[in-house]
């Protein structure tokens, strides 16, 4: 298994006006892209939004409930090129969509569920199943789990319900960072783990140091909590992260160089635009609280 501690620095230089959302969306729990539209899962409303690039509303599903292709508690969400796949962690299920927002399929995973990624012939479910105590899940598309992979998920983290993260593809491998550890374990689509990606000195990394320790002022120490995942066309991996005083930063990770880790501060929660490029979500400062999708450059 290889080891990897490559890193640039970040330049931050806006390119362009914010995209801002429309005024309906009031918690952009995940969002993507594909050429023509803008798709968010908001989870507190429990409605999946079509907008177009500019951010006006195009369509919405907001079907709530227990039933058949309804939405308890939705989390995050994937797309390929014919269809957008949400995770509901209430239901323990993923749905999947056309474009067009029309259901197509839902498949019970029976555990609650926060990420996905679509692939062709599977689906890989991202999910605390107690029996395993593992994390990542490799399904058929007709619902039939293949396999459980990943190290298992520690007592404490158990414990805290720390039971979260964030999954991404590139290259048929399958990226996964624990939301309050900073380690990116990489696998290949059969879950064989072939490369580990660490920061040494990310706060999150020292969870169990602090509870050994005794330490009474372990919360701010502890709390570092993963906000953004993404994993670019080239490979670059970028994870945008918070503190326990709202402090936000962006890491950055890129293959072709050889430089340490470097942080940035003041950097919203992380994801990619439908040609690669680096957008920030962050709420617009001019008092409105619009979604904005503000984009960045790295140098």
């Amino acid at each position: 298994m290889g080891h990897s501690t490559l890193i640039a620095l970040l330049g931050i230089l806006s390119l362009s006006p914010p995209i801002r959302l429309d005024k309906a969306i009031n918690s952009a729990g995940d969002i993507g892209f594909t050429r023509q539209h803008i798709f968010v899962s908001d989870g507190n409303s429990n409605c999946l939004y079509q907008l177009d690039h500019t951010g006006v509303l195009m369509s919405s599903y907001c079907q709530r409930g227990q039933g058949p292709e309804e939405f308890q508690k939705l989390r995050y969400l994937a797309i390929t090129e014919s269809e957008v796949g949400v995770a509901d962690f209430g239901k323990r299920s993923l749905i999947l969509f056309s474009h067009d927002l029309v259901p197509r399929q839902e498949i019970r995973v029976g555990m609650p569920c926060s990420d996905l990624v679509l692939m062709p012939d599977d689906l890989f479910v991202l999910g605390f199943d107690p029996k395993t105590k593992k994390m990542i899940h490799r399904f058929s598309r007709s619902g039939k789990k293949l396999v459980s992979f990943g190290d298992p998920l520690k007592p404490m983290d158990e414990m805290f319900g720390m039971q979260s993260g964030f999954l991404a593809v590139q290259d048929r491998k399958i990226y996964f960072v624990h939301a309050f550890r900073f380690r990116i374990d990489v696998f290949d689509l059969h879950g064989k783990q072939v490369d580990t990606i660490t920061h040494p000195g990310f706060p999150g990394t020292l969870l169990d140091d602090v509870f050994r320790k005794g330490e009474l002022n372990w919360w701010n120490d502890m709390y570092q909590v993963i906000t953004g995942f993404a994993v670019s066309p080239s490979g670059d991996l970028l994870v945008s992260y918070r503190n326990f005083r709202e402090n936000r930063f962006l890491l950055y990770h890129r293959e072709q160089t050889k430089t340490p880790w470097k942080v940035q501060s003041d950097v919203g929660p992380v994801v990619l635009g439908p040609n690669g490029e680096l957008l920030q979500k962050r709420s617009s400062k001019d008092g409105s609280d619009v979604i904005e999708l503000k984009r960045i450059d790295l140098k």
